[in-house]
């Protein structure tokens, strides 16, 4: 398994060894915090990722944006990173 990030809110993964990636679709207009809305922050550019282990990890971007996960990436929420500064 692997992941890809970068410009515009885009996180590819792969289940195939890179062999096949697919977009994992995030609605950015529901997901993020109005806060960084009224900043005009749309479609945040991501810029690293850690794991933790196999199920949790965290994603980092735009305007302090955090994204957690504990499934092993299929499913990715926004957290609280406590910043307003790009990570």
């Amino acid at each position: 398994r692997g992941f890809a990030l970068g410009a515009g809110g885009g996180l590819l993964y792969t289940d195939n060894g890179g062999q096949v990636w697919q977009t994992y679709a995030i609605d950015w207009a529901t997901a993020l915090p109005e806060e960084m809305i009224a900043r005009g922050i749309f479609a945040p550019n991501l810029y690293d990722m850690f794991f933790i282990d196999a199920a949790h990890g965290l994603v980092v971007g735009d305007g302090g944006l955090m994204l957690k996960t504990s499934d092993g990436g299929k499913q990715w929420e926004v957290a609280d990173s406590g910043f307003s500064n790009s990570l």
